[in-house]
């Protein structure tokens, strides 16, 4: 298993490019040239065609193109949202593009299964679970307001999808990120690829 962090933003363009590139010899030279002149390797090279991928949270919209033009036809990617607006307008888009091999999950991860309260930011990639001692870089901005969600264990959500193992995770959860991998003891043995957006 890979254990990184995910940094910057990746244009959706690459992930179309890379559904024609084969696994190895193009895309492994490509994150060679994109390590070298930028630092950072694009989320698209290191997704494999045939994946099971699986994000946690800050995923906008524009995100699922990438996601399935990554993983191509026979993957299958699994979105973990916990809140409602943003799971409708994930929904919409998928919808729109009449994609087949996306789960959309509306739950939050967490260490335990039960209901937490998040905080909502003006936008729909700053909202974080309250957690009474905890501060966040987001704290400085404010927050809208809060609303109650459901929470649960990866293990639990993993187990009722029937998925076996992951080979790409992506879990990004402003600042609650150790809190989700504590829900998978389980999982976290089975799973390929993580990377964790912020942790430190």
């Amino acid at each position: 298993m890979i254990m990184a962090t995910l940094s910057g933003r990746v244009k959706p363009w690459l992930g179309r490019v890379c559904q024609f590139l084969p696994d190895r010899i193009a895309k492994i030279a490509l994150r060679h040239a994109f390590l070298k002149l930028t630092g950072r390797v694009p989320l698209p090279l290191l997704v494999r065609k045939g994946d099971t991928l699986v994000s946690v949270g800050q995923l906008s919209p524009d995100k699922v193109d990438m996601y399935v033009y990554s993983v191509g036809p026979e993957g299958h990617v699994i979105i973990v949202e916990p809140e409602k607006e943003n799971v409708k307008n994930l929904r919409a888009r998928i919808e729109s593009k009449s994609y087949k091999n996306i789960t959309v999950v509306l739950k939050g991860a967490w260490n335990a299964k039960g209901q937490q309260t998040l905080l909502l930011s003006e936008g729909t990639n700053a909202h974080r679970v309250s957690v009474e001692g905890f501060t966040h870089y987001n704290d400085l901005v404010g927050y809208a307001g809060s609303t109650i969600i459901e929470v649960d264990t990866m293990d639990n959500m993993m187990r009722e999808l029937n998925v076996g193992s992951i080979d790409f995770a992506i879990i990004s959860v402003n600042g609650m990120e150790l809190q989700v991998l504590e829900g998978m003891e389980r999982t976290l043995p089975r799973t390929r690829r993580l990377f964790v957006v912020g942790l430190r």
